[in-house]
Formats: structure tokens, sequence, C-alpha cells
């Protein structure tokens, strides 16, 4: 009796005295976005009617829009580049400023007269939104207003290079 009652005590201090050994800190993350000398493919996007509630959401490529890719320039230009099944490979030219510490990436249409009409759509100047980014992904979304719609379109890339 006296053993089961020596065991019965001993267990607990043996676990109690056990120290848990202490983990070590994870390194942090790199969560600096850099867009200098990148390209993005468009994989999908969201569209939203602000009023209506309505959502549409497009995988690419489609039967249209084969690809759809941003390639960003060390010297602020970025190029819109959209493969269409009936127009074959068309580029679009912007200039972007990027704000990391807002999450805001600037588009600057420098051609008003006649902007893009992509399915993801660039009209005119615009102001992104980075809604989150990794090394390799990119999730953007800007709202637009015009001509009295408020829409938001939300667009997710992979990194090509």
């Amino acid at each position: 009796m006296k053993k089961l009652l020596f065991l019965l005590i001993s267990i607990p201090l043996i676990f109690s005295s056990c120290e848990k050994e202490e983990e070590s800190p994870s390194p942090p993350s790199n969560t600096t976005l850099t867009l200098e000398q990148t390209m993005w493919d468009l994989k999908s996007s969201i569209y939203t009617n602000n009023v209506t509630g309505f959502t549409e959401t497009t995988n690419f490529p489609t039967s249209n829009v084969l690809s759809h890719k941003w390639t960003f320039f060390d010297n602020g230009t970025l190029i819109e580049t959209v493969e269409k099944s009936s127009l074959g490979v068309q580029d679009f030219p912007f200039t972007y400023s990027y704000f990391p510490e807002n999450n805001r990436l600037n588009i600057y249409d420098d051609d008003t007269i006649e902007p893009s009409n992509l399915y993801f759509e660039t009209w005119g100047d615009m102001i992104f939104t980075i809604i989150e980014h990794t090394s390799n992904n990119l999730t953007c979304e800007w709202t637009s207003f015009s001509d009295g719609n408020n829409e938001t379109h939300r667009g997710y890339f992979d990194k090509v290079n």
C-alpha cells in the first residue's frame, strides 16, 4: 500500500518538475511587396455591383481572354498585356506609383482618349487597394463610381517571374 501511495504522489511531482523547452521564435516573414521588374498573371477576378449585390467570379483563361498580365518596370511603367481570342495580344501602357505604407497602387492612364476595355477593367486613373500579398501572390481591388455605377473589382494574380 505504501508503494502505491508513493507512486501516486511521485508521478505528479515528476511531471510538474519537467521544464518545457522554450520554442525558438520563427523568423519574421518578409512582407515587403516588390513590384519593380515583376510580372503578374491574373488568375481570377470578382465583380460586385455594390448597389444590387450582384457578384460574378471569372477564372482565367476564358474563351475570350486567354491571358491577362501586368508587368512592372523600374521606371514607373506598367504594361497591361491582354491576349484575347478575337483580337490577339494587346499592350496597354500606364504609369504607376506604389505606396506600401498605405497598401495603395495608383495606376495612371496616359491615354484617356482610348482607355483599355478589358474584362478586369482599368479605365483612366485608378487607385488599387492591395488586399494581401506574398512573394508569389497579389490580391488587389478597386471601386468604380463612374456613370452612376458603384462597382468593385477584385483581382487575384500569381507572380510569373
